[in-house]
């Protein structure tokens, strides 16, 4: 499978050594600075003095902090579903997936290559 590489997304998230991120802000909700903090340690954030685009900055860093937070959940989705659709050789030699009993790559798998 090459659409969702579980491989790299699985040794960048156990590299960045990221476990309970929030989004926090030393400012009014919706305000310009936007932090994302594991253990209270801003890890990345979300600024700009410009005053544009002010509304985004609160959802983007709710966002961020989801997105990491649910990565586990969704790798082990991820990883299960291709476990389901693996490919096996018939007697004649064709790739077959053995949960669909359809020919290889079937629908799941090739949804599964497509980024």
């Amino acid at each position: 499978m090459t659409g969702v590489d579980v491989e790299h997304t699985k040794a960048l998230y156990e590299k960045a050594e990221l476990r309970n991120l929030v989004a926090m802000t030393t400012g009014v909700r919706n305000g310009d600075h936007w932090y994302i903090c594991d253990d209270n340690e801003s890890v990345a954030m979300i600024a700009a003095n410009d005053g544009i685009d002010e509304e985004l900055r609160q959802p983007r860093a709710d966002l961020f902090a989801h997105a990491v937070n649910n990565l586990p959940a969704l790798v082990a989705a991820v990883e299960r579903v291709q476990a389901l659709h693996t490919p096996w050789t018939n007697p004649i030699g064709e790739l077959w997936c053995l949960e669909c009993t359809r020919p290889f790559p079937c629908p799941t798998a090739e949804a599964l290559e497509t980024p």
